[in-house]
């Protein structure tokens, strides 16, 4: 089964997105972390089947949705898209790092859908 990896260290964002994510997208599996180090643990391990991260810039402490698209969006065959809370430096910095794209808090699911499904169609 295809997957989605979904990032972000608020609870209630993190369970409505895996919770809109999965019902916009039945036919991928959500994988929802609530650090960066918990997602950057999975982008170590078998990546075989995912599609798309989305992840939240905000993880206070540790490692920020920006550094992990630094640092793995060369690496992997997969779009990352940064949901963060409008610091116009960081959508720019995001993009010339390898974001697909971004999303400024409060993103709707439905912006968030719509951000997916054109990574999908462009990547697929």
């Amino acid at each position: 089964m295809d997957k989605i990896l979904i990032a972000d260290d608020t609870p209630s964002i993190r369970i409505t997105l895996k919770e809109g994510l999965s019902a916009y997208f039945p036919k991928f599996e959500i994988e929802a972390f609530e650090s960066g180090e918990g997602l950057v643990k999975r982008l170590g391990e078998d990546l075989t089947g995912v599609r798309i991260a989305l992840i939240d810039n905000d993880m206070r402490p540790g490692i920020t949705g920006s550094e992990i698209i630094k640092r793995y969006s060369r690496l992997v065959k997969f779009p990352f898209v940064l949901d963060y809370g409008g610091d116009e430096e960081i959508d720019k910095k995001a993009m010339q790092n390898g974001a697909f794209g971004y999303l400024i808090k409060p993103a709707s699911i439905v912006k968030v859908k719509d951000m997916i499904n054109r990574a999908l169609e462009i990547r697929s």
